[in-house]
């Protein structure tokens, strides 16, 4: 080490020592105020906005299948031009898209995976993704769409994959359109 480095050492070392021997500077005590509270405004609950392409108005009440004849023959009939129909339960369902929001487990064929629904807009209906599904028109689904009580399955080319009519708020049975499998989503 040489002279030059000793010195400065020295001198770093002695103000060092300076700064330590003074102690800690106390910090002046922080300004307190009391803590004020008032009611939050309600939460504004408004439905979630029509997807694209929906004949929906904002307000608009949905036509009643007691009352308006077409939506009764809508609801009970045959998809896409195969044998599967409304089961007798589906007319006592009550549903809404809010109860089909959420993870449900996916059957179809031999193969069970997951299906997560949410209310996002997304090309012809609402997201949907699946997971760990090994069937390709499982795999496709990528959106939802609940006309009365008909749930549609939607791929990611836009065509329908599968629909399906709840036998209660948490069970729904139906087939795949391509193929004429059956197809259930549960939970």
């Amino acid at each position: 080490m040489t002279v030059k480095s000793k010195a400065f050492c020295g001198v770093a070392l002695g103000l060092f020592l300076a700064g330590c021997a003074g102690g800690p500077a106390a910090l002046p005590p922080a300004p307190s105020t009391p803590v004020q509270s008032t009611e939050l405004p309600p939460l504004d609950v408004t439905p979630a906005p029509e997807p694209a392409g929906s004949d929906v108005v904002a307000g608009e009440t949905l036509p009643d299948a007691d009352t308006d004849p077409l939506v009764a023959d809508n609801a009970n009939a045959q998809v896409a031009g195969s044998a599967f129909s409304a089961p007798a339960s589906a007319a006592a369902v009550a549903l809404s898209r809010t109860d089909l929001l959420g993870a449900w487990t996916l059957a179809s064929d031999g193969d069970t995976c997951q299906l997560f629904m949410t209310l996002t807009t997304w090309s012809g209906g609402f997201r949907a993704t699946t997971r760990r599904c090994q069937n390709d028109q499982l795999t496709s689904v990528s959106a939802w769409r609940l006309d009365d009580k008909l749930l549609t399955l939607i791929g990611q080319d836009g065509k329908v994959v599968g629909q399906l009519y709840p036998e209660t708020k948490t069970r729904f049975t139906g087939e795949l359109v391509a193929n004429k499998r059956p197809v259930s989503f549960f939970r």
